[in-house]
């Protein structure tokens, strides 16, 4: 009993000192991560036609913009046409760096990136998707354009092509080193999922070289197709077939 009570106030001053370290996390995390204070809203552009007549077609001052809940834009199941939307930027605060659109769907067959003017021009900042010769000095394979934001609205038009497909993307405004946390990220998910895929495709080899059972190989056989799904899904097969 009485090392009991001697243990008690030990545990009670680790639980302490523990809390007190987390606090102390919290408070450097807070004191050294910088917050950009950006607005943005986007408007959908029904127009189906090609980029060069939608852009000739737009008044920018005509045009409704309302804020996206979750920065996504769901069109839904579509057809083979163009879709559009007009997304609008503005910044109250100096920029102590650059910031990037970021579209992180590697399965729409083509995507562009317009920067539009009061005037009504535009110019092509980004061009990327399946059917899109692979541009091999990209530094990530989902979509990327750098942004210039100041505290007049800046206006830049997405078009985009994904045929017979659910359109639902997301975009994110985001900071150059937070882009490529995101990304080191997310090639780890891919490098998680195939370690799985190879794990279960090396037991089902096992199993067909020992049993000789058809049952095994077509399992192997389904495996082997989903890391494929896994890797074309990710973006990791497109660089490699189509560089060029």
């Amino acid at each position: 009993m009485m090392q009991f009570k001697l243990f008690v106030p030990v545990v009670d001053s680790c639980v302490k000192k523990i809390y007190l370290f987390l606090q102390l996390l919290l408070i450097c995390s807070a004191a050294t991560s910088r917050g950009i204070s950006f607005n943005d809203s986007i408007a959908i552009i029904t127009d189906n036609r090609s980029p060069e007549l939608v852009i000739q077609q737009l008044h920018l001052a005509t045009i409704h913009f309302l804020k996206q809940s979750n920065n996504r834009v769901d069109i839904g199941l579509v057809g083979n046409d163009y879709h559009y939307f007009l997304l609008k930027l503005s910044v109250s605060d100096s920029l102590p760096q650059p910031l990037y659109l970021s579209i992180d769907n590697t399965s729409l067959d083509s995507l562009q990136i317009y920067t539009m003017t009061g005037n009504g021009t535009a110019k092509l900042l980004y061009e990327g998707g399946s059917t899109i010769a692979f541009n091999t000095s990209r530094n990530y394979v989902w979509h990327t354009a750098p942004l210039a934001i100041g505290p007049q609205p800046s206006y830049y038009l997405v078009a985009i092509k994904a045929a017979y497909k659910n359109l639902n993307v997301r975009y994110d405004i985001i900071e150059p080193d937070a882009l490529q946390q995101q990304y080191a990220i997310y090639q780890r998910y891919v490098f998680f999922y195939m370690g799985i895929v190879s794990m279960i495709a090396f037991v089902m080899l096992i199993a067909v070289l020992l049993f000789k059972k058809a049952v095994f190989g077509a399992y192997l056989g389904y495996t082997i197709c989903a890391g494929g799904w896994i890797l074309t899904h990710y973006g990791c097969i497109f660089p490699l077939l189509y560089p060029n």
